[in-house]
Order: structure tokens, then C-alpha cells, then sequence
């Protein structure tokens, strides 16, 4: 198994692509992700101007209005690859 650390070499894999590697296990990481965006394709995200404490409530909120069965219902299995 890989890990992400300095030695793997995937965060120059990114770099040179382009993207980012963001660690989700670490506690405020759509903070991380909504700063990256936001310099890269100069999209504000409310998550910017959040204070930290509030993070939860508007995730909530956000999420509750998207349906998780119409988000999957256009899935199809060659974009779903081996984890069916």
C-alpha cells in the first residue's frame, strides 16, 4: 500500500496534473478543497466565508436539498468501475 507521504511521489503526480491531493480524514477538509477551487477556477464558495463553527449546520443544510437517489440514478456501471 502506498501512502501519502513525502515519499510517494503522488502529490507531483497532482501538481504536475494540475490537481490536488486532499486528505478527507482530516477534520475540515472541504475548507482545504473550497480554498483550492477558489483559486483555481476562482469560484467562492460559502464554505469561505463560514466561520469553522457554523461548518456542520451549513453542510446540513446543503446537503438536504440534493437527493442521493437521483444523484446515483445516472450512474452507470463502466463509471462506476470495479466497486459495484
Amino acid at each position: 500500500m502506498i501512502g501519502l507521504g513525502e515519499s510517494s511521489g503522488l502529490e507531483e503526480h497532482a501538481r504536475r496534473a494540475g490537481a490536488k491531493l486532499i486528505q478527507m480524514s482530516m477534520t475540515y477538509w472541504p475548507v482545504e478543497l473550497a480554498q483550492w477551487i477558489a483559486g483555481k477556477f476562482n469560484y467562492k464558495s460559502g464554505v469561505l466565508t463560514c466561520p469553522t463553527a457554523d461548518l456542520p449546520a451549513l453542510f446540513k443544510t446543503k446537503l438536504a436539498g440534493i437527493s442521493f437517489e437521483d444523484f446515483v440514478r445516472g450512474l452507470t456501471v463502466s463509471e462506476a468501475g470495479e466497486d459495484l
